[in-house]
């Protein structure tokens, strides 16, 4: 049954642009999921996701500063 619904979920978004989006103020939490649900997306559709964020924590923006600084060749 699980399998069915991911199947459907899959069939679903076949043949449509997506965008992930969250909460005004993104925390770090909620960063992080929607580039978790990105990497998720581009594994088993195959095409190109766009993320959007209409504004960023302090802690956010200092997050993706540190995770830059360890791993400079992942882009946001």
């Amino acid at each position: 049954m699980l399998y069915s619904k991911y199947e459907d979920f899959l069939t679903f978004l076949k043949g449509k642009k997506i965008l992930i989006t969250t909460h005004d103020l993104v925390d770090i939490d909620g960063f992080v999921s929607c580039y978790a649900l990105r990497f998720f997306l581009i594994q088993h559709c195959n095409k190109p996701i766009s993320i959007f964020f209409s504004e960023l924590s302090k802690h956010t923006k200092n997050f993706m500063l540190r995770f830059s600084e360890k791993f400079p060749e992942f882009h946001f």
